[in-house]
Protein backbone atom coordinates (compact mmCIF):
# COMPACT_ATOMS: atom_id res chain seq x y z
CA UNK A 1 0.00 0.00 0.00
CA UNK A 2 1.48 3.74 -0.81
CA UNK A 3 1.49 5.48 2.60
CA UNK A 4 -1.20 8.60 2.62
CA UNK A 5 2.12 10.27 3.35
CA UNK A 6 3.46 9.97 0.01
CA UNK A 7 0.29 10.40 -1.86
CA UNK A 8 -0.08 13.91 0.24
CA UNK A 9 3.02 15.36 -1.62
CA UNK A 10 1.87 14.88 -5.28
CA UNK A 11 0.25 16.93 -7.10
CA UNK A 12 -2.61 14.70 -8.75
CA UNK A 13 -4.00 14.00 -4.93
CA UNK A 14 -3.54 18.20 -3.78
CA UNK A 15 -5.96 19.26 -1.92
CA UNK A 16 -7.74 16.09 -0.87
CA UNK A 17 -8.75 14.99 2.78
CA UNK A 18 -6.69 12.61 4.82
CA UNK A 19 -10.02 10.43 4.70
CA UNK A 20 -10.01 10.64 1.06
CA UNK A 21 -5.97 9.68 0.57
CA UNK A 22 -6.75 7.02 3.53
CA UNK A 23 -9.30 5.56 0.73
CA UNK A 24 -7.04 5.52 -2.35
CA UNK A 25 -4.09 4.18 -0.30
CA UNK A 26 -6.04 1.16 0.74
CA UNK A 27 -6.76 0.43 -2.41
CA UNK A 28 -2.89 1.39 -3.72
CA UNK A 29 -0.26 -1.31 -3.96
CA UNK A 30 3.32 -0.35 -4.56
CA UNK A 31 5.67 -2.25 -6.87
CA UNK A 32 9.04 -1.65 -8.79
CA UNK A 33 10.20 -2.96 -12.13
CA UNK A 34 13.42 -3.58 -12.82
CA UNK A 35 15.14 -1.85 -15.48
CA UNK A 36 14.28 -3.08 -19.46
CA UNK A 37 11.18 -5.27 -18.24
CA UNK A 38 8.02 -5.05 -19.92
CA UNK A 39 5.20 -3.26 -17.30
CA UNK A 40 2.33 -4.03 -19.52
CA UNK A 41 3.84 -5.77 -23.01
CA UNK A 42 0.05 -5.12 -24.16
CA UNK A 43 -2.07 -7.30 -22.27
CA UNK A 44 -5.68 -6.63 -20.19
CA UNK A 45 -5.52 -2.96 -18.87
CA UNK A 46 -6.36 -3.67 -15.37
CA UNK A 47 -4.49 -0.89 -13.26
CA UNK A 48 -4.00 2.49 -13.34
CA UNK A 49 -0.03 3.29 -12.58
CA UNK A 50 1.63 5.91 -10.65
CA UNK A 51 5.24 6.72 -11.23
CA UNK A 52 6.95 7.20 -7.86
CA UNK A 53 10.33 7.52 -7.97
CA UNK A 54 12.51 6.45 -11.53
CA UNK A 55 11.48 6.85 -15.03
CA UNK A 56 8.92 5.09 -17.20
CA UNK A 57 8.78 4.96 -21.35
CA UNK A 58 5.55 5.05 -23.31
CA UNK A 59 5.63 3.03 -26.37
CA UNK A 60 2.55 3.21 -28.51
CA UNK A 61 1.56 0.44 -31.15
CA UNK A 62 -0.75 2.17 -33.62
CA UNK A 63 -2.05 -0.67 -35.83
CA UNK A 64 -1.10 1.13 -39.29
CA UNK A 65 2.23 1.84 -37.88
CA UNK A 66 5.11 -0.84 -38.84
CA UNK A 67 7.06 0.34 -35.84
CA UNK A 68 5.98 1.38 -32.61
CA UNK A 69 6.73 5.20 -31.71
CA UNK A 70 8.03 6.07 -28.00
CA UNK A 71 5.65 9.03 -27.71
CA UNK A 72 6.77 9.96 -23.64
CA UNK A 73 9.04 9.46 -21.06
CA UNK A 74 7.91 9.84 -17.48
CA UNK A 75 10.01 10.89 -14.58
CA UNK A 76 8.15 13.03 -12.39
CA UNK A 77 6.47 11.71 -9.43
CA UNK A 78 2.57 11.83 -9.55
CA UNK A 79 2.94 11.12 -13.52
CA UNK A 80 0.08 8.43 -14.21
CA UNK A 81 -0.11 6.28 -16.89
CA UNK A 82 -2.44 3.28 -17.67
CA UNK A 83 -5.19 4.69 -18.07
CA UNK A 84 -6.95 2.34 -20.53
CA UNK A 85 -8.12 0.39 -17.45
CA UNK A 86 -10.52 3.32 -16.80
CA UNK A 87 -11.54 4.85 -20.18
CA UNK A 88 -11.12 1.39 -22.84
CA UNK A 89 -10.72 -0.15 -24.37
CA UNK A 90 -9.75 -3.00 -21.81
CA UNK A 91 -6.24 -3.51 -23.39
CA UNK A 92 -3.32 -1.31 -23.74
CA UNK A 93 -2.34 -0.38 -27.16
CA UNK A 94 0.96 0.42 -26.30
CA UNK A 95 4.07 -0.56 -23.67
CA UNK A 96 5.42 1.00 -21.01
CA UNK A 97 9.16 -0.14 -19.38
CA UNK A 98 11.31 1.14 -16.33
Amino acid sequence: MISVKTLSTLELFEGLSEEDLKKIASLSSEVSFPAQTSIFPRKNAEHILLVLKGTVGLTVHASPLAEPVTISVLKTPGQVFGFASVLGPAHHNSSAWP
